[in-house]
């Protein structure tokens, strides 16, 4: 009998909680104290934001570009031509770096973090000395680039448009 009232209690309380909207942003006062108590110790109630707490607004990357002594343009760290997009109808594998490049990307973009940009500017360079004597780096910028990500359109069966790229500012560059 005990385990039918408790499991009964439970399932009022559940349903007062529900029927209050009880989340985590407000906490009740008065008489529904306790059984916010009761729904918030464990958890019960949760938010669909506890999977997406704050979905990205904007694409971004950082994009080098460089020049070599023969006038090929790329990117030093890849070999390949500079990114030079973020356009979601081209995936470019660049786009999506492995996860501890796009942190270091993500990182060293931020202005605190300026102590950083001095050794990565070392680091292209460096790399461009290690080419052949008419083939070293002439120039080379480092970028970053955002675009915004629009909001899901409801009922519309049609991809949504990415916003203009902006460039947002250099993050570092030698002639």
């Amino acid at each position: 009998m005990t385990r039918e009232t408790l499991a009964l209690f439970f399932l009022a309380v559940c349903s007062i909680a529900l029927f209050e909207r009880m989340n985590d942003e407000t906490k009740p006062h008065g008489f529904e104290t306790p059984i916010y108590s009761i729904v918030a110790y464990p958890r019960l109630f949760q938010d669909w934001k506890l999977f997406a707490p704050d979905p990205p607004k904007k694409q971004v990357a950082m994009v080098v570009d460089s020049q070599t002594g023969r006038g090929t343009r790329l990117d030093p760290l890849t070999g390949e031509p500079p990114l030079e997009t973020l356009d979601p109808a081209k995936p470019d594998p660049r786009s999506h770096p492995v996860p501890l490049l796009a942190a270091y990307f993500t990182n060293i973009s931020q202005p605190n973090r300026l102590i950083y940009v001095d050794e990565m500017r070392n680091y292209i360079q460096r790399i461009g000395d290690q080419r052949e004597s008419g083939d070293k780096l002439v120039w080379f910028n480092v970028n970053w680039f955002e675009a915004l990500i629009p909001a899901p359109q409801t009922g519309s069966s049609s991809p949504t448009e990415m916003a203009e790229i902006v460039p947002v500012r250099r993050i570092t560059s030698r002639p």
